[in-house]
């Protein structure tokens, strides 16, 4: 998801306790503040999907199955061409377990990773949202003060998603990512998760 504000990251201020408070280290938000905007992409081994913007104000099941339709039909044979056995990565939010989505999943042949609860978020895809949202600032910093109403503002975000994603997610950032999962999983499990 990227929102639009004027901020790239968080701020982080340590302190003391004594001055926890102090003026210099707070930096007020407005909660619900800005338009924000969810995409979808699919990445695998040095290779990435289509990044596809949600417009929808709301996203339920059949919103997201329809994402699927899109963004998984483009590249399942792919995909399967390249990884042996291939599982889908997704987390357990509530419109990727419900029964209409495992069951067109099911109708599709694809194979779903069992995500717990509560656990570690080790999919590579997070990372690939950071450098998004980092390129995003980077290369459209005033965005911000782009003026439209709200559904004109998501597809101007939606049209900057899309500069950013297709030249930005390439090849060697993506096999860094893929190479480095065996990393990350073993100092989650040493770490005892």
């Amino acid at each position: 998801m990227v929102q639009k504000t004027k901020d790239s990251k968080g701020i982080w201020v340590f302190r003391t306790r004594e001055n926890k408070w102090h003026k210099d280290g707070i930096h007020g938000t407005t909660k619900g503040a800005g338009i924000r905007l969810i995409v979808w992409a699919c990445i695998w081994d040095r290779n990435k999907g289509t990044l596809i913007p949600i417009l929808e104000k709301r996203v339920n099941r059949y919103v997201y199955i329809g994402v699927l339709k899109d963004g998984l039909g483009d590249v399942c044979q792919e995909v399967e061409d390249t990884v042996e056995d291939p599982i889908l990565q997704q987390d357990s939010a509530k419109i990727r377990t419900a029964r209409d989505t495992m069951a067109w999943l099911a109708e599709n042949s694809l194979q779903v990773m069992e995500w717990p609860p509560n656990s570690p978020d080790l999919n590579s895809i997070e990372h690939c949202w950071k450098r998004v949202k980092e390129k995003l600032h980077q290369c459209f910093p005033n965005s911000h003060k782009t003026n439209g109403a709200p559904d004109t503002l998501r597809k101007h975000l939606a049209e900057t998603q899309n500069q950013v994603w297709a030249p930005d997610i390439e090849g060697e950032f993506l096999e860094r990512l893929w190479e480095s999962l065996p990393t990350r999983v073993a100092a989650v499990l040493e770490a005892r998760g």
